[in-house]
């Protein structure tokens, strides 16, 4: 176990391999969470239609393991050691998307919605542990640039998720066959690969969600292979386990609610995420009520996620700094 986690940020080298590393595995799960996710919110129009609100229920899915498990994982991320922790949650990962596609390939949509909330929980334990190992890699005083990085990667993982994985299942639902793909590899391949993935020959939106979902899978193995050479420190906390880590931040709230330089940060920061959550949802039933919950409802909504994707890359291009 690598204790020199706790030794000064410039007198140590920083294993910026092991940092670089870091950032790919954590960009790549929060692309599948997100691919994920944006799987299941077009197989519910294709069902359903316009009536098809599942983007609600998945939207919640993704928010409530934060808010009920935070302390506890925490906790964990404080407790064991990070790595370790990390390996874990990229092993479980896989685990979730063969479940999910298995699901989504036998036409269990309900099944496919349980291996998500898995998923949920999963980034819930993962997300502390990939943040502080930032610090143990590459020191406090590279902190502010490092976490700068981590934070990008992961954005524009959830950006690239939601807008190409729309376009995604619109073309398999109903395939070009003139893209440059079908030039380079021919017909013939495209006819052998749909032969072996799709034997029934039809494109529907079961096929147009399992497919990508086996794509993810099969990336998440090597990556999950890399997480085991991650360097391992030392865990710095030594706070036994209570059961008041699963409510103790209920009555944390009361304490920040006191002090007005938190309240008055932790509202506008509050603030930013509901209203982003607003407006994806508001884009996504624009996109139903535009398409009218038809097979366009992918299109439509990849072209409104751009818009609102580039202004977000756009207002932190210009922001200052």
């Amino acid at each position: 176990m690598n204790s020199s986690a706790h030794t000064p940020g410039h007198a140590r080298k920083v294993p910026w391999g092991a940092f670089w590393r870091l950032v790919l595995i954590q960009a790549q799960n929060s692309f599948n969470e997100k691919g994920a996710q944006f799987l299941l919110i077009p197989l519910g129009v294709w069902l359903y239609g316009a009536e098809g609100d599942l983007e609600y229920p998945l939207g919640a899915i993704i928010v409530l393991p934060f808010i009920l498990f935070s302390p506890f994982v925490g906790w964990l991320s404080d407790r064991f050691c990070k790595a370790r922790i990390i390996q874990f949650m990229a092993l479980l990962q896989i685990c979730v998307l063969a479940g999910m596609y298995w699901s989504l390939r036998v036409h269990n949509l309900n099944g496919a919605i349980l291996w998500f909330c898995v998923f949920a929980v999963q980034a819930t334990v993962f997300s502390p542990a990939k943040k502080g190992i930032v610090k143990d890699i590459v020191g406090t005083s590279r902190m502010g640039f490092a976490s700068g990085i981590v934070e990008m990667a992961s954005i524009l993982s959830l950006l690239i998720g939601q807008i190409g994985i729309f376009i995604w299942f619109r073309y398999l639902l109903e395939p070009s066959t003139d893209t440059i793909w079908h030039r380079w590899l021919g017909e013939g391949f495209f006819q052998w690969f749909d032969a072996w993935l799709k034997p029934s020959g039809i494109n529907d939106g079961w096929y147009a969600a399992s497919f990508p979902c086996l794509v993810f899978l099969l990336l998440a193995v090597p990556v999950a292979a890399s997480s085991f050479r991650l360097p391992r420190y030392a865990p710095g906390g030594g706070r036994p386990f209570s059961w008041s880590l699963f409510y103790e931040h209920f009555h944390q709230l009361g304490k920040l609610w006191k002090n007005r330089n938190l309240r008055v940060s932790e509202m506008g920061i509050g603030y930013f995420w509901f209203f982003g959550g607003t407006v994806m949802l508001m884009t996504i039933q624009m996109a139903k009520e535009i398409s009218g919950g038809g097979d366009d409802f992918s299109s439509v909504g990849a072209v409104l996620m751009a818009w609102m994707s580039g202004g977000n890359g756009a207002g932190g291009a210009f922001s200052p700094p």
